[in-house]
């Protein structure tokens, strides 16, 4: 959980260039910290006040001189995947942590974080179309039947990546401003 209460002058565009970061960083549940570190440089210095609490929440407070309170909440992890199985091609088995929808997560690109640091990329991948019944090719892919591929031809070669069992992953995402208007959105994809 990321809190921030404060009053500032922002430049609009350092806001643009600290949500794309925000949005490219990845930080599936119990990841968060590359997230935290970067929120800690980009707040500090307007803040009179920051600190990270015992259940890992980022919390920064600057006191201004108006009546009014105003208070910024957002979670920090996201949704992701963890390995549950290495099969004998290098293959990724996986399942969800968090809402997942399945119709979506077929080729999408991942990373996977590995315990030594490392961040591995991967794609979601599915039985190709000429090896499918019929009946498969008309329905959502379950999540046991989609597989990571990370580009090794084994386990022992996953495995000398830093990948193991119980490691976690999520979408790699490129974040683009999508202006129409005077308003904005921005979109992580």
């Amino acid at each position: 959980m990321l809190v921030i209460a404060m009053e500032v002058n922002v430049n609009v565009n350092d806001v643009f260039r600290i949500l794309k970061q925000v949005c490219e960083t990845p930080s599936p549940s119990g990841y968060e910290k590359k997230l935290v570190d970067l929120l800690v440089r980009e707040i500090e210095p307007y803040a009179d006040e920051l600190w990270i609490d015992p259940m890992g929440n980022l919390i920064a407070k600057k006191s201004g001189k108006g009546e009014g309170k105003v208070m910024i909440a957002a979670h920090m992890d996201e949704i992701g995947l963890m390995i549950n199985n290495i099969d004998k091609n290098g293959f990724l088995r996986f399942v969800p942590v968090g809402g997942w929808n399945e119709k979506i997560l077929m080729a999408q690109r991942v990373l996977i974080l590995t315990m030594n640091g490392k961040t591995i990329r991967g794609i979601i991948g599915v039985k190709p179309p000429h090896l499918q019944r019929p009946e498969e090719k008309e329905k959502v892919v379950p999540i046991k039947d989609l597989f990571i591929d990370i580009g090794v031809n084994s386990a022992d070669e996953a495995k000398k990546l830093g990948i193991t069992v119980g490691g976690n992953c999520c979408a790699r995402k490129n974040s683009r401003e999508i202006r129409q208007s005077q308003h904005s959105n921005w979109q992580s994809f």
